[in-house]
């Protein structure tokens, strides 16, 4: 039945235009006719009221063929431009029907989604890990679809892409808050009942069972720091992670993260791995790695590892990069342990490797600042590369260490340092860009130095060799060095108490 009124309507409507339109034809050529009888003098207007046609007058005919003419013409031309602004404003209101239309379903999806969220939550309040984990699933397939609704509707310009990134944050850091939370729970730490995610319900978790729902998080955070395309990118978001207390192995190898990464006094239960990984900012102050740490080939353009850093067990580094290879200055440094400026803002305490640390083949493009550090066991520096220098000050070692095949933009210092335990110190083949200091170090152990020469094969000069105020309890063997290559030698003040101190220099 509203099919047929409808029809009816348009047609009436039809039929109105057509008669509207053939009066307007009809009006504006008897307006153009009159109009060229008082031109052409054919009309007698003397008297207002009593118009005539002049007998035999010879425009009479001309006029009556241009007020056809012309009065079509003009009818056809304001009929013209009157459709065309009605076309205009009927444009007008579909435009604005759309946008309206358009505004309705996004608040719709806006809802939804605020529901979705919502029932998410209350899932992570509930007491059976199984519920937690599908509300971290809800929360992550959430921001997935919401990339392909922004890739439909970036076109129109109704959703943008900072508000993208506006909800992806959201949803990151609610992940983020419940790894604190589960870390806290599963630490046995009483939380409140209004954290938004305990609701009041019992805090009786095992560990292992919250290690499971934090070993979730991290996997849903893995899968989209990875470049997945399929997925939402998270690379550009921050990761607040501070005081966390990770129950479960954390994987993220071959992430990046663009943003910052805080892990500021986080906790590791487990191992780490994050073998070919990307982190612009990360703050690991204050981290506790009581299992492996596995870095290899991994990049840090800012780190800091500053402030009671602890390696209970193997740091592994082999191949990773210090800093920016293109734009940044060498000049920076990276403070491992605390320095007593006025200029950096530095969280007091010391990194400690309490197994051996691998830094074979690693690359710096900062100078790393090893400040009262304590290495526990064997440290690798072999085929490591320093764009400008390695300083380490107060540090102890109480393992081997090796320096083997390294090479220095400008310079080796080790200040007050202490090689305990009868170890063994290798400084073999190494590649000085200026200087190599050793001042005021301590090695009850067996120290070698051997085979120094500049970083430049075509001038293996380099300016400075300085051993001065060291003490050697073991055997020191310094030999296959060519003094002729170095502008300045200082040997001074230098305490043997070893078997043998053996001094072979090489000459042309």
């Amino acid at each position: 039945m509203r099919k047929v009124n409808t029809e009816w309507k348009n047609k009436l409507t039809i039929g109105t235009k057509i008669f509207r339109w053939l009066g307007f034809v009809t009006i504006m050529i008897m307006a153009t006719f009159l109009l060229l009888g008082w031109l052409f003098n054919y009309i007698d207007f003397s008297s207002p009221l009593d118009w005539k046609i002049r007998k035999g007058a010879e425009s009479l005919n001309s006029g009556v063929v241009l007020s056809l003419g012309v009065g079509t013409i003009l009818s056809a031309t304001v009929g013209i431009v009157t459709n065309k602004a009605e076309t205009e404003r009927k444009l007008r209101e579909e435009n604005r029907s759309e946008i309206l239309a358009l505004q309705q379903d996004r608040y719709v999806r806006q809802r939804r989604r605020e529901e979705r969220i919502n029932k998410s939550l209350d899932l992570l309040g509930e007491d059976s890990i199984d519920h937690k984990i599908a509300g971290l699933n809800a929360l992550a397939a959430l921001s997935d679809e919401f990339v392909d609704e922004f890739k439909r509707e970036r076109e129109n310009g109704t959703l943008t892409e900072s508000e993208v990134e506006v909800l992806n944050q959201r949803i990151v850091d609610m992940l983020t808050t419940f790894l604190r939370l589960a870390g806290l729970l599963g630490a046995g730490l009483h939380l409140p009942s209004d954290d938004g995610i305990n609701d009041g319900h019992s805090t009786d978790f095992p560990e292992r069972a919250l290690g499971i729902a934090q070993e979730r998080v991290i996997t849903l955070i893995a899968e989209r720091t990875q470049g997945n395309e399929k997925l939402a990118d998270w690379r550009n978001l921050r990761f607040s992670m501070q005081d966390t207390i990770f129950h479960c192995s954390v994987n993220i190898e071959k992430c990046e993260f663009k943003n910052e990464l805080t892990l500021f006094r986080a906790k590791f239960r487990h191992s780490v791995y994050a073998s070919h990984a990307q982190f612009n900012i990360i703050n690991l102050n204050g981290a506790s790695f009581e299992d492996r740490a596995i870095f290899e080939h991994a990049h840090f353009s800012n780190p800091s590892f500053e402030g009671n850093v602890n390696f209970a067990k193997k740091a592994n580094f082999r191949g990773a990069h210090f800093g920016n290879e293109v734009g940044e200055s060498t000049s920076k440094s990276i403070n491992w342990g605390f320095v007593a400026s006025d200029e950096v803002d530095n969280y007091p305490g010391t990194t400690r490797f309490k197994g051996s640390v691998d830094f074979r083949r690693s690359k710096w493009f900062w100078t790393p600042l090893f400040n009262e550090t304590e290495f526990s066991g064997k440290v690798l520096f072999d085929n490591a590369t320093f764009c400008d220098s390695a300083i380490f000050s107060g540090c102890n070692f109480h393992g081997d260490i090796s320096f083997n095949a390294s090479s220095y933009g400008r310079a080796l210092e080790l200040h007050k340092c202490t090689v305990l335990d009868k170890k063994e110190a290798h400084l073999d083949s190494l590649q000085i860009g200026d200087s190599l200091k050793i001042n005021h170090c301590d090695f009850k152990s067996h120290f070698y130095i051997r085979y120094i020469a500049g970083i430049d094969e075509k001038n293996p000069h380099f300016r400075r060799f300085e051993l001065f105020g060291v003490s050697i309890t073991g055997s020191g063997h310094f030999d296959g060095f060519n003094p002729q290559l170095i502008e300045q030698v200082i040997i001074a003040n230098l305490k043997v108490k070893g078997e043998q101190i053996g001094f072979k220099f090489k000459t042309n």
